[in-house]
């Protein structure tokens, strides 16, 4: 990836992204050659970077926008915080998003009802027993998000979205 025009320090290739870091601890003297990656395994974190976070967050954003369109009263809502934490369209800071707790909510709710991942997997990385079953070291357990975001005990008509919930 170091190509003939490359130059390390110069200001039209300095980067600090991630991409660049990787790069940077390829050629770095203080990194074990073993232990660094390979120019095709950064080509494959690239894309990886590129595809796994495309994906998700269009997924995401599409599900958020299709409640604010069947949702006018909490589209409106939410309008009326963004223009306040930014007057006359200022650009959004931290601070002002800090600010936006209706979006928190409106935005928390929606991935409450369209989780990007339907469950979650872990290792159990030791005996452990709950409500007395036993469940032994090294066996995978799985977290149903869909199913325990729409369970109706722990929130009240699940199907309806409610940012407030979300607080």
């Amino acid at each position: 990836l170091g190509s003939p025009g490359y130059h390390p320090g110069a200001s039209l290739y300095h980067r600090s992204d991630l991409l660049q870091l990787m790069i940077n601890s390829q050629n770095s003297k203080d990194v074990d050659t073993r232990k660094a990656l390979s120019d095709p395994e950064v080509v494959a974190q690239g894309i990886i970077f590129i595809f796994g976070g495309y994906e998700p967050t269009t997924e995401a954003l599409s599900f958020l926008f299709y409640e604010l369109a069947t949702h006018p009263d909490i589209q409106q809502k939410l309008q009326e915080e963004i223009d306040a934490a930014l007057p006359s369209k200022a650009p959004p800071t931290y601070e002002s998003l800090e600010q936006m707790e209706y979006l928190d909510m409106v935005l928390n709710e929606s991935l409450r009802l369209f989780p990007l991942t339907a469950r979650l997997e872990r290792v159990c990385k030791k005996d452990v027993e709950v409500h007395g079953v036993l469940i032994p070291k090294g066996t995978v357990v799985m977290v149903p998000l869909f199913t325990i975001h729409r369970d109706p005990e722990h929130w009240p008509e699940p199907e309806e979205f409610r940012p407030e919930r979300c607080t």
